[in-house]
């Protein structure tokens, strides 16, 4: 199998790469989470690309293409974000969704917290379908 290298001004917005490095700076993700989801944003964080979450050796972990938190003028978090580059629908985006949520709100609350403390999360998969 031949790699072939491509130089990094033809690179798609849709290669792996390429996406992290773009959305990893939160000049360029803060625009884009406001316009496609019609919401104002106070301040994100440092993005993080291909962030990973494992809670255990021998439970499924996941890895974010790029994650980001928002917060508010006290430097609280307010929301969370999950952008992902998903080329095909392998039919299991809503179950993946799912689990993606499930483990980033088991990192949100601190024993003995309450659940009514669980901070906004949107997770998105956009794709050709």
């Amino acid at each position: 199998m031949e790699n072939k290298r491509i130089p990094f001004e033809q690179l798609p917005i849709t290669d792996r790469f390429m996406f992290a490095m773009v959305f990893s700076h939160k000049e360029i993700a803060k625009p884009f989470l406001e316009a496609v989801l019609g919401i104002k944003i106070h301040e994100l964080r440092d993005p993080e690309p291909e962030k990973t979450v494992e809670v255990s050796p021998f439970y499924k972990g996941i890895r974010y293409d790029v994650f980001v938190k928002e917060t508010g003028p006290g430097g609280e978090i307010l929301r969370s974000f999950d952008i992902e580059m998903q080329m095909e629908d392998t039919k299991e985006i809503p179950k993946r969704t799912r689990y993606y949520q499930a483990m980033c709100d088991s990192e949100s609350l601190n024993k003995g917290e309450v659940y009514y403390n669980l901070k906004e999360l949107y997770i998105m998969f956009p794709h050709r379908g």
